[in-house]
């Protein structure tokens, strides 16, 4: 199923994973959507955003898509059915993880894609996150994730966020 996202088309990937857990299985839909780009002579950068919190995740989806080839998607176990050949050069990290899921996703990113970029959220100040590249606070609002974005990847810098 193709739907719109972003400045190209998506793929709306979507299938049903069964976790067994000690006294039953437990079936889970995952889903995300994985932009393809447009213009391959000037593909821009992919970014990967893991939030728990439905509301912010579709936010910063939309405000990374303006800029990057951007998904997201809900939980780990999202992320871990991506499909293998999905590559990404930034993955966001949301602060509505818990500290341990934002441990393991962050192994996990750096597992699957070496050379990305890990920048994780956090709600009032600058957390200390070892697998971090760059921490940046939530309420300072998109531009500073923007920014933090371009920063690490050495993109040019943006002068304003038009969202």
């Amino acid at each position: 199923m193709l739907s719109r996202y972003g400045p190209g088309q998506a793929i709306l990937w979507c299938y049903f994973v069964v976790y067994q857990t000690e006294n039953a299985c437990q079936p889970i839909v995952v889903s995300a959507l994985i932009p393809m780009p447009t213009d391959f002579s000037q593909q821009r950068l992919r970014v990967l955003c893991l939030s728990r919190d439905q509301r912010l995740l579709e936010t910063r989806g939309m405000v990374l898509a303006k800029h990057y080839d951007a998904a997201i998607v809900g939980s780990i176990e999202e992320m871990r059915a991506l499909p293998v050949v999905t590559q990404f050069d930034v993955v966001v990290i949301c602060h509505s993880l818990l500290p341990e899921e934002c441990d393991l996703s962050a192994l996990i990113a750096k597992e699957r894609w070496p050379k990305a970029k890990i920048v994780a959220l956090s709600i009032m100040r600058p957390a200390y996150r070892s697998f971090a590249d760059q921490v940046v606070r939530g309420i300072d609002g998109p531009e500073i994730l923007l920014q933090a974005i371009d920063r690490l990847t050495r993109a040019s810098p943006r002068s304003s966020c038009h969202i």
